[in-house]
């Protein structure tokens, strides 16, 4: 809630700074741009956008729609993009696109319409996190899935070499995990840390995902920069059971493939 009324007074802020630079705008010419830009912000009735700018409000229609990302309503997002705003627009201030800011707010309807639009998917906003990874980094399961059905590299890596599937892991959404694994992301890439996405998962004591992780084969011998396995991390972070459920792992994979043998050679007699 914190993040939203900051980003909230941010744009705003932002937006009547912008447009008080210009000269000859009046009382009732700002406000009614405030409002405009609260409409956006609220994510509130298009007719309303329409009767604001009817009676002359006039706002950046780049700046308008990186409002209406945050509101989460596609037809006002559409409307400003007929208008000619930028689909791959950046606040210069901002750390994130137009994209990754209705990604982050889980506005499925409204990262529908860009990517409709051309929506850039690799680009690089000045957070480091490509489209991709922030839908994983906020746990957007469905959004993950437009993206993906779209072309996203499920691969890709921001500045320090983390993954989707990495930061899905490290913050425990499961459903976004089995879906990175389900579109073969790669289990065992490492970051410039030599973290992996096992470690991630265990060093914040997600013992689902660890689990999940597991059973789609993680190597649990992988060790980052410091000499750290998965299990070594989870240890010093106090999650004993989540140490315990990866070294007990390869000893299951031996047990479930000693029976498999067995109950092959069983049927062949």
């Amino acid at each position: 809630m914190h993040f939203f009324n900051k980003t909230v007074l941010f744009v705003l802020v932002s937006l009547n700074v912008l447009l008080a630079k210009g000269a000859g705008v009046t009382a009732d010419q700002g406000f009614l741009n405030q409002e405009l830009v609260r409409v956006c912000l609220r994510g509130d009735d298009i007719t309303k956008v329409e009767s604001l700018l009817a009676r002359g409000a006039k706002v950046d229609s780049s700046h308008a729609l990186m409002a209406a990302a945050d509101g989460g309503n596609a037809k006002i997002a559409e409307l400003f993009l007929s208008l000619g705003a930028d689909v791959n627009f950046v606040y210069p201030s901002s750390s994130r696109s137009v994209l990754t800011r209705a990604i982050a707010y889980g506005s499925e309807e409204v990262v529908q319409v860009l990517l409709k639009n051309g929506a850039n998917i690799t680009a690089v906003p000045p957070s480091g996190n490509i489209a991709l990874l922030t839908a994983a980094q906020c746990g957007r399961k469905e959004i993950t899935d437009q993206l993906l059905a779209h072309g996203a590299d499920i691969n890709a890596v921001n500045k320090d070499g983390s993954t989707a599937l990495m930061w899905a892991a490290c913050r425990g959404y499961t459903e976004v995990v089995q879906t990175l694994l389900t579109h073969k992301a790669h289990i065992d890439i490492t970051n410039e840390y030599g973290t992996t996405a096992l470690a991630a998962a265990a060093y914040n004591g997600k013992q689902e995902v660890t689990a999940l992780l597991l059973a789609h084969g993680a190597d649990t011998g992988l060790a980052n920069k410091s000499g750290e396995t998965a299990a070594m991390c989870a240890d010093r972070r106090g999650y004993p059971e989540v140490a315990k459920t990866i070294r007990w792992s390869p000893l299951r994979s031996a047990w479930a493939g000693a029976v498999y043998k067995a109950q092959e050679r069983l049927d062949l007699d």
